[in-house]
């Protein structure tokens, strides 16, 4: 898996490559992934290198991100993002490698001290990507009956029929 830090767009941005999948992210841009490519073809949807109005998000920034129940978009796009490359290692002894997209929560009355962190992983050469999300609750409080969402703005291209996605329920 190879990683690498580059500047685009005047931002810096984060890159993980398995041979199958690439995929990117920008702190300064916004807490998501914002590029995944496969097979030549970029999947996501997103503004970069500036979010933008869409549809009735104002702001909006696409990709993958996650968002706690009671935050919206423009909130997290005001609290401290970072973006680091990681490692994680399965039940099995795999090492999965990619991003960690982390928020801390420090402007929000309701969730101030709510630390996120979104972990976007592949193994070497396997078209997969891992998603998975750390929450560290030092909020005071108990959080309580919150959803946690992850949005996925795709960009299926202009043959509809050869798109597919799949998707587990919250249940």
């Amino acid at each position: 898996v190879q990683v690498e830090k580059t500047i685009k767009d005047d931002l810096e941005v984060l890159t993980v490559d398995n041979g199958e999948i690439r995929f990117s992210a920008s702190a300064q841009f916004a807490p998501s992934i914002f590029s995944v490519q496969y097979k030549g073809h970029e999947w996501m949807d997103s503004p970069f290198p500036k979010p933008a109005p869409k549809s009735w998000w104002n702001p909006w920034f696409g990709g993958i991100a996650g968002l706690v129940e009671g935050t919206s978009l423009n909130s997290i796009l005001k609290e401290k993002s970072s973006i680091d490359f990681a490692e994680k290692k399965d039940s099995k002894g795999n090492v999965w490698k990619g991003i960690r997209v982390s928020t801390r929560y420090e402007k929000h009355e309701i969730f101030k001290g709510l630390e996120i962190h979104k972990y976007f992983l592949v193994l070497p050469g396997v078209p997969v990507l891992c998603h998975t999300t750390e929450i560290v609750q030092n909020m005071g409080s108990y959080l309580h009956n919150k959803n946690f969402y992850t949005g996925c703005f795709l960009n299926p291209g202009t043959e509809l029929k050869k798109s597919w996605g799949s998707f587990q329920s919250e249940r």
